[in-house]
């Protein structure tokens, strides 16, 4: 939710259906995400470095990677990897902002 607060505060003139298209882009890789999984993940999971290399290898199964003819690996569906690694990069800097503004109002607390 914090990640689409986020977008709708920056991209006020977007329409919002620019918005909900890149929730649903997360909301597709953690569906994926689960069920690969043996445990239910959330988004925040997903972004820490032990969840990498899952989050990774599905990433690249949305994209449906294949080999052509000559061998070379491709994908079918390219430019969702790239959005994904966009809103996977724009949700790890929400989720610092939130970890530095919580670390700040619990020094303030003390």
């Amino acid at each position: 939710m914090q990640f689409g607060v986020s977008l709708e505060q920056k991209l006020r003139w977007r329409p919002s259906n620019d918005i909900s298209q890149r929730m649903w882009q997360l909301v597709g890789l953690m569906q994926t995400l689960n069920t690969s999984q043996s445990r239910r993940v959330t988004l925040t999971e997903a972004l820490n470095g032990q969840m990498f290399n899952e989050t990774d290898t599905t990433t690249l199964s949305l994209c449906e990677s294949y080999n052509d003819p000559s061998g070379r690996p491709m994908l079918r569906n390219p430019t969702l990897g790239l959005k994904l690694g966009h809103n996977l990069v724009k949700c790890a800097e929400v989720k610092k902002r939130t970890s530095l503004c919580t670390a700040r109002l619990v020094t303030e607390l003390r």
